[in-house]
């Protein structure tokens, strides 16, 4: 389906925002937001100052509903998450596109910023997002492991898939109950091999070094709990406006398992552009991880890895893949040859897996 047109943001904006005034809204202007490989999302200008609108294609809509549901648990344990104004889940004819309005944070996403900030603002930062995430572990813990849209409902379907038929940006098997930590650590590398296989940019075999350095590590996998945490809290959707954090955005789904699975995306997208890593260190720092739990951040690091080589070549919701660069590609494999270097096998014992 085509991407939203102008009359079907106003539509969606003015439903909500017009209903408690006799004077309808005045719309000035709108763009869409360049991040993001799901939903539309839209800053849209107005008298009474800008919105946020995100849209769903229809055909992949699960996140809207799961950034509805999980709204008040969030704001219920103290995520810095922006107002929710209004929200369809359904589709028409006059409305093809799910959608909720949002609150617009001052600010910009942590990536556009993180070489202005201060190690003082950077030290601040990541003992705030340590603590939110903190915050959601109190959240009760699910059934289930991995990308979850809701207690009841399991494992969401991403809203972006693969080309020819192939799975989605998480997981191929995102749609299932994950009866493991494990399990959820295989989908997302099967996911890899398929993105890699579709882009035909890097070698398929490559993902076989990470299950290789995985396996030793299936004692401590065993170990994780399906504890909640926020699984995107990285260089985007954590907003900073003059060095500060207003808040957090895009949280359609809550992850279950091993929290350092999030300090190990921010790694990984702190290494994709080529930043230094003060703020991992910190982050680190706040959640007084051992030795052995940095060396099982490198391993996710390195699964995170491959999957940024296979996001290369894909479109996802844009009009167009970007253009390859040769030199990114030589990055990558530099990256993940550095990443294998830094765990090796260790004796996991009981109780390992948590954080304090």
């Amino acid at each position: 389906m085509p991407a939203p047109k102008s009359t079907d943001i106003f539509r969606a904006l003015r439903t909500h925002l017009d209903v408690n005034t006799d004077v309808p809204i005045r719309i000035h202007s709108y763009r869409r937001f360049n991040t993001g490989l799901a939903h539309y999302v839209y800053e849209v200008m107005t008298d009474d100052g800008p919105f946020v609108v995100r849209m769903a294609d229809p055909e992949h809509s699960n996140g809207i509903p799961g950034g509805v549901y999980w709204h008040p648990y969030l704001r219920g344990v103290g995520v810095p998450i922006p107002d929710l104004l209004g929200h369809d889940l359904t589709t028409s004819l006059e409305t093809p596109f799910p959608y909720m309005i949002l609150e617009r944070l001052r600010g910009t996403d942590l990536g556009h910023i993180y070489d202005t900030l201060t190690p003082s603002q950077k030290q601040t930062l990541a003992t705030q997002i340590a603590d939110i995430q903190n915050r959601v572990a109190t959240l009760p813990h699910a059934k289930s492991y991995g990308y979850l849209s809701s207690y009841e409902h399991g494992s969401i379907l991403s809203t972006v898939r693969l080309p020819n038929g192939g799975g989605s940006a998480k997981s191929k098997d995102a749609v299932q109950s994950h009866p493991s930590w494990h399990s959820v650590l295989a989908s997302g590398l099967d996911a890899a091999t398929r993105l890699i296989t579709s882009a035909q940019i890097f070698d398929p075999a490559i993902v076989d070094r990470v299950r290789h350095a995985a396996a030793p590590y299936e004692p401590y996998f065993a170990s994780i709990p399906p504890a909640p945490f926020l699984d995107d809290t990285t260089t985007k959707n954590v907003i900073l406006h003059e060095g500060t954090l207003t808040g957090i955005v895009d949280t359609d789904e809550v992850c279950f398992g091993d929290r350092i699975n999030a300090l190990a995306l921010t790694h990984m997208a702190l290494l994709s552009q080529k930043a230094d890593l003060d703020y991992i260190a910190y982050w680190a720092e706040a959640w007084h991880l051992t030795a052995e739990q940095m060396r099982i951040m490198h391993l996710y690091t390195a699964c995170h890895c491959v999957y940024f080589m296979g996001e290369m070549g894909q479109k996802f919701n844009k009009d167009a893949p970007e253009p390859v660069d040769p030199a990114r590609v030589d990055y990558l494999h530099t990256v993940l040859d550095h990443l294998l270097q830094k765990f090796g096998t260790f004796p996991v014992k009981n109780g390992s897996a948590n954080i304090s």
